[in-house]
């Protein structure tokens, strides 16, 4: 089945006459020497939107994210929902958008890659990814601002090659007082919060034009190449960042080694390798002994056995 790109949030930039019947009273309006230079429209509430017309460039700038949908936020932005996206800027009555001029020459400077997933396996995600980060030189893990996930992101200083991962409960997030507004502008707001119950988004920031076409195999930056792609960046970062330790698991020198074969002889019975122990130990305090460093081994083992599965399964919900 082919790969679906949804977004979050895109920044478009197209011609300047795309735009027309511009509210010159609801936008901020540059001068120079009496001469304008831009117009810019920003608005935070319910859905964030930003409308630059560029005199300078000839250029006209659009970004905004996929709570524009209102109801159908669940969606996302996509091929199927860009121009609804679109009509829902113009029924903000401050400009007329275009939409077709756009559909057909917009270039994507900004997108954030998103899926949203529910979560069933038992394992926590945060602390999978982060005992098993693939070097902790070049990859980090922070909190989440609003302390309900995490963001894992590469150390480069080159914006081109910066990847931002961010992981975190949608059904909290979008709980929180900064959505009463958008909650509020919805038909049908249980419909929308029942959704998002439960589930984990994931969340992958590309902030420069050459990112866009490296981690979504494009060959351009055009909207319609751009929400055509196939090639799944989420998964992509999520195996450059995330590898759990699955050699030799919970082996660390060749007595570890020597250990980890007794306890698969008993088939990772403890019981049974406490008896096998005692046949080569006098006495019960030197079994006691042994048997701990078994159980480390085994306990090392179960645990990187337990990291490869969320691992795997951390995969399959972005694949």
């Amino acid at each position: 089945m082919k790969f679906i790109n949804t977004f979050d949030k895109l920044k478009l930039s197209t011609k300047l006459n795309n735009i027309s019947d511009l509210q010159e009273d609801a936008f901020l309006t540059t001068t120079n020497n009496g001469v304008v230079i831009s117009h810019k429209f920003v608005q935070e509430r319910p859905f964030y939107v930003l409308i630059l017309a560029d005199m300078n460039h000839s250029e006209l700038v659009i970004e905004f994210t996929g709570k524009v949908l209102l109801d159908d936020y669940p969606s996302l932005i996509s091929g199927k929902t860009i121009r609804q996206c679109l009509q829902n800027i113009n029924d903000i009555g401050v400009c007329r958008l275009n939409i077709d001029g756009i559909l057909a020459d917009a270039q994507v400077l900004k997108a954030d890659v998103t899926k949203d997933v529910k979560v069933e396996c038992d394992c926590d995600i945060s602390d999978t990814i982060r005992r098993n980060l693939t070097d902790y030189k070049k990859w980090v893990v922070k909190e989440y601002p609003t302390d309900n996930g995490i963001v894992v992101e590469n150390t480069v200083k080159t914006p081109r090659y910066k990847k931002r991962l961010t992981i975190y409960d949608k059904s909290k997030e979008i709980a929180l007082g900064d959505n009463v507004e958008f909650l509020n502008a919805l038909k049908d707001r249980q419909r929308v919060l029942s959704y998002f119950a439960d589930k984990k988004r994931f969340e992958l920031n590309i902030n420069t034009k050459s990112g866009i076409r490296t981690l979504l195999n494009v060959p351009d930056n055009k909207l319609s190449t751009v929400l055509a792609a196939t090639a799944n960046p989420l998964l992509t970062v999520v195996d450059q960042a995330v590898r759990p330790i699955t050699t030799a698991k919970g082996i660390g020198t060749i007595r570890d080694y020597e250990h980890s074969l007794l306890i698969k002889e008993c088939e990772n019975d403890m019981v049974a390798v406490e008896a096998t122990l005692r046949h080569f130990y006098s006495c019960s305090q030197a079994v006691r002994r042994a048997l701990q460093k078994y159980r480390n081994i085994a306990n090392r083992a179960q645990n990187s056995q337990e990291d490869e599965d969320c691992y795997m399964n951390i995969r399959d919900l972005v694949a």
